[in-house]
């Protein structure tokens, strides 16, 4: 990975939890270069006056710190595998190490090859985001305007998913009471805003949106045409 400068390295990662443990030298001035994280812990740890500083990041496992290492020494994020689960939790460790531009990137690939999954599997990569403390990962898929999916359709799935995140909620939405409505809210809240209603038509704006108008924020709902 590192070239003819090997031999030079002043930082040692281990990244991942054992047994999944592995060590990789770097250098620090790559790491200063490309990542906020590493220059806080960097500059932490260099007063320790050893020869190598050791950072350990065991919540990244070293198959993606691999990845992620070779980024930052070229400029390429180099996708060895097609499980999107993995992919997933590439881009929220870029996020966790503050890599900007891997981040763009990967979001870039997930929505332009992955959006029907990324749709289909809301849950799952929710999940992802929340195991590791960063629901921005999330947040960043949905604004995209180049999100190949139907408006419609993604409101549709986030409100299924929010039925069923959301505790003691009947399944009906007819027999829900204001405080049915206001628990979704709380619920989806961080998302509503970024769904774009004003692409919505208006046929299935009425029968599909209006219903949950009570989940909206106060300045989306009142600045919605179609709910006037």
């Amino acid at each position: 990975m590192f070239g003819k400068i090997h031999q030079q390295f002043d930082v040692i990662i281990e990244a991942g939890k054992y047994p999944n443990l592995k060590a990789f030298p770097a250098h620090s001035l790559v790491l200063n270069v490309n990542s906020p994280y590493f220059q806080v812990e960097i500059a932490a740890l260099s007063v320790t006056n050893l020869d190598k500083i050791i950072i350990k990041i065991p919540f990244i496992p070293p198959n993606i710190m691999e990845t992620l290492l070779k980024y930052m020494y070229n400029g390429i994020i180099c996708l060895d595998t097609d499980d999107n689960n993995e992919i997933m939790n590439l881009l929220v460790a870029a996020y966790d190490l503050g890599l900007q531009n891997a981040c763009q990137d990967l979001q870039l690939y997930l929505i332009q090859k992955k959006s029907v999954w990324l749709l289909q599997n809301f849950a799952q990569t929710k999940k992802i985001a929340q195991q590791h403390e960063d629901p921005e990962v999330l947040i960043s898929l949905l604004p995209r305007d180049d999100l190949a999916v139907n408006e419609i359709r993604i409101w549709m799935r986030l409100i299924e998913w929010g039925i069923a995140h959301t505790p003691n909620i009947k399944a009906n939405s007819f027999l829900w009471t204001p405080q049915d409505f206001y628990a979704l809210r709380k619920t989806l809240i961080p998302f509503v805003s970024f769904i774009r209603l004003f692409n919505i038509p208006f046929d299935d704006f009425r029968s599909k949106v209006l219903p949950f108008e009570l989940i909206l924020p106060k300045e989306l709902a009142s600045s919605c045409s179609y709910s006037s």
